[in-house]
């Protein structure tokens, strides 16, 4: 249980890029094979990508595998995590950010609806919002990680 919560992204991630892989298939398969198309294959691979873009926020931060310049790990100890301190502090700023105009735009397209599979736009924000939200309470993990271990040690 503790191991499928602490990869719930990955879990997640995987089965709406299997899904994005599936329609996109299908879709390719109906346009060339049926000379029919589906018209809502594209927005559903683009939603999907959307979402697991922002889903796998958190992932990232989990594995530690967002862009940073490696020259900061070859200062010395504290230095180091001291920086790496101030990158999480801020990472959780803009992460935080993002969550809260995710948050505050769905009431105002709550009426609005995906051109062609008539989804409502406002679960579009509500994903990114859950992946921000997800990726916020990873550095805050990993805050509360470096400051268990002493940041200036």
């Amino acid at each position: 249980m503790r191991d499928m919560i602490r990869g719930y992204e990955d879990t997640i991630a995987v089965l709406v890029l299997v899904a994005t892989f599936i329609v996109v298939v299908v879709s390719v398969f109906f346009r060339y094979v049926l000379n029919d198309s589906l018209i809502w294959a594209e927005e559903f691979a683009r939603f999907g990508l959307v979402a697991i873009t922002f889903v796998a926020t958190g992932l990232g931060f989990r594995k530690d595998s967002h862009i940073r310049v490696d020259l900061v790990d070859r200062l010395p100890g504290p230095v180091a995590r001291t920086i790496r301190l101030f990158v999480l502090l801020i990472s959780l700023a803009v992460v935080g950010f993002l969550a809260l105009q995710a948050v505050r735009i769905m009431p105002i397209l709550s009426n609005s609806r995906s051109a062609a599979m008539e989804m409502p736009i406002s679960w579009l924000y509500a994903v990114v919002a859950a992946g921000l939200a997800g990726g916020g309470v990873r550095i805050v993990v990993e805050v509360v990680s470096l400051a268990r271990k002493g940041i200036f040690r």
